[in-house]
């Protein structure tokens, strides 16, 4: 496997359509909260991996699952502060579209992960990498005690065949931009985005990275 810096640029540059609208300022619904449903499962590997800068770690990704969330819209809805983290377990996940009109999230899970055996959940607003250990500890087993499961059968029934790409920016051009069509047909302009011959700098939202050091920030 290769990693290649590119497909990490498009990954944080590339993946949201900086909203036009004014952002709201009300404060979050409560957390830790659980998602709704698990809409989509589908497993990959890429022959060029990807850096993944959500976590202080930097791993590179060269396997992972996609997975489609329904969650509460308010969780998601874009605003001018810290906003609710999103979470497999205890693992932080890569959200890839806003998901605020449509209900439905995508998300990367890095890595191997049984996602029959992992709670999705939102934890307190803040920056993925940021946030301790012994606090995502906590909410997750608050989680654990008071959500109720997704039954293992219900995401087996939605899962895909593992799929293979080049890289994630193949990812992104095909099997991720068709599922903001089939999902979120509202930010239908991030699917155009994400096929164009080459990726347009975009506003980053979290986490911010920064341009000089590559670090969180």
């Amino acid at each position: 496997m290769r990693y290649h810096k590119l497909t990490s640029l498009l990954l944080i540059l590339a993946s949201f359509a900086a909203p036009t609208e004014a952002l709201p300022q009300e404060d979050p619904p409560k957390t830790p909260a659980a998602v709704r449903d698990v809409l989509y499962v589908r497993p990959f590997t890429l022959e060029t991996g990807y850096l993944f800068t959500w976590v202080p770690e930097r791993p590179i990704v060269e396997r992972g699952t996609i997975v489609v969330l329904s969650v509460d819209p308010a969780l998601v809805e874009p605003r001018n502060s810290a906003e609710p983290v999103l979470y497999a377990g205890d693992r932080v996940v890569e959200r890839l579209n806003w998901g605020n009109q449509s209900g439905n999230v995508i998300v990367v899970v890095p890595g191997n992960v049984d996602v029959t055996a992992e709670p999705f959940w939102f934890g307190s607003p803040g920056l993925p990498g940021r946030v301790s250990p012994e606090q995502v500890r906590s909410e997750l087993a608050t989680i654990r005690r008071s959500a109720k499961t997704i039954p293992a059968a219900r995401i087996q029934s939605v899962t895909e065949p593992e799929i293979q790409a080049r890289d994630f920016a193949e990812l992104l051009k095909g099997e991720l931009a068709e599922l903001v069509l089939r999902f979120s047909p509202q930010e239908s302009d991030l699917a155009r985005k994400w096929r164009l011959p080459e990726a347009r700098r975009a506003e980053p939202r979290v986490p911010a990275v920064d341009d000089q050091t590559g670090e969180l920030k």
